[in-house]
């Protein structure tokens, strides 16, 4: 792919709609959730697997925060192309 695709709002804007799980909060579970998925041609997220996860809670919300964001697709020759995709989703306690 020439352009890879790019998350509309950033990395920042999909931290401020995570929602810590009030379970995984309590157990003091932190960590990165990798999710894989594919950008289609109109940036919309299909296919989302976790690849590795610390807990379940945190998969359910990392899945549910990736499936509501928007890309602008990734480019070849000047077209719109579906991408394979892996993005690390953060948790961290403050």
């Amino acid at each position: 792919v020439e352009q890879e695709p790019v998350l509309i709002g950033g990395l920042e804007g999909l931290a401020q709609r995570l929602e810590y799980p009030d379970i995984a909060r309590r157990s003091n579970i932190e960590g990165t959730v990798f999710v894989q998925f594919v950008v289609d041609e109109r940036g919309q997220v299909t296919d989302a697997v976790v690849a590795r996860s610390p807990h379940q809670a945190l998969t359910e919300e990392a899945l549910r925060v990736v499936r509501e964001s928007r890309f602008q697709p990734g480019q070849q020759r000047g077209r719109p192309v579906k991408v394979r995709y892996t993005l690390p989703v953060r948790f961290a306690l403050r």
